[in-house]
């Protein structure tokens, strides 16, 4: 279990992570410890068979009479990343913003995730059918450059934008 927070820590520290990235994480790391709660992990089944053996590295274990119950243990770590998770609907509303999650296809691409920047706009007060169009103008770009032409994305990236972190909307 600990293996497995440190590996999420780690991912959650790098420098390009964002929210919704971070949200993938942190199913990700949830649905790992759950299984490994039904099944327990490698460690975890080390552990169980020192503690049949009384020994640890040589030491003789003695049983406490302060038992922490390992499926209780699991599930409250569990329960507590998922009160850290991201609202659902946020992250639904940013999931058009990040190009991993575009369509291949360009006719699928230019209507993508409208609602989503429709409410993401109205969250933040500003002008949903601004903020359509500049991200309609990004995914023209992108379709551009990736059929060939030659397009400075950052010249050309509506003003919606620029504070947005640098590499969400790039178009490489």
């Amino acid at each position: 279990m600990l293996r497995e927070l440190q590996v999420l820590s780690l991912r959650l520290q790098q420098r390009d992570m964002d929210i919704v990235s971070a949200n993938c994480q942190i199913q990700q790391c949830i649905d790992v410890l759950s299984a490994m709660k039904e099944c327990g992990g490698k460690s975890a089944q080390k552990a169980e068979e020192r503690i049949t053996q009384g020994l640890f590295k040589g030491l003789e274990l003695i049983e406490s009479s302060g038992k922490i119950k390992r499926g209780q243990f699991d599930q409250s770590v569990i329960d507590n990343l998922k009160k850290r998770m991201p609202e659902s609907d946020l992250v639904n509303m940013l999931k058009p913003l990040n190009k991993r999650f575009w369509p291949q296809d360009r006719n699928a691409l230019i209507l993508y995730g409208e609602k989503e920047i429709r409410a993401l706009a109205k969250t933040l007060g500003e002008s949903a059918s601004e903020a359509v169009a500049s991200r309609l103008e990004v995914a023209r770009l992108c379709t551009r450059q990736n059929a060939g032409e030659a397009v400075h994305s950052k010249q050309n990236i509506p003003a919606h934008f620029i504070g947005v972190r640098e590499g969400l909307f790039s178009c490489e």
